[in-house]
């Protein structure tokens, strides 16, 4: 059977609690899910295969200085991040 990050128990807890939000519409846009409001802004992208398991990439309503995770220097496996504004 192949591996997809749709049978994924996440990746369904996931989608259920996207499109609970108003106008949160689900697109496919490469081959993976992007939840996006009203059509228009993405919001959360979820993907994965056999050999990365399931990824998920959101983007959250932080600012840099508020973010739980604020100085990517001492994070060594994301070296080439870098902050943005």
């Amino acid at each position: 059977m192949k591996w997809t990050h749709a049978a994924h128990p996440v990746a369904k807890a996931l989608r259920a609690a996207a499109l609970k939000y108003p106008e949160t519409v689900e697109d496919m846009p490469w081959g993976h899910p992007a939840y996006k409001v009203a059509g228009k802004k993405a919001f959360m992208f979820v993907g994965g295969d056999e050999s990365t398991g399931l990824t998920v990439s959101m983007k959250l309503p932080f600012r840099a200085a508020e973010a739980p995770v604020t100085n990517l220097r001492r994070r060594p496996a994301m070296a080439w991040a870098s902050p943005a504004g």
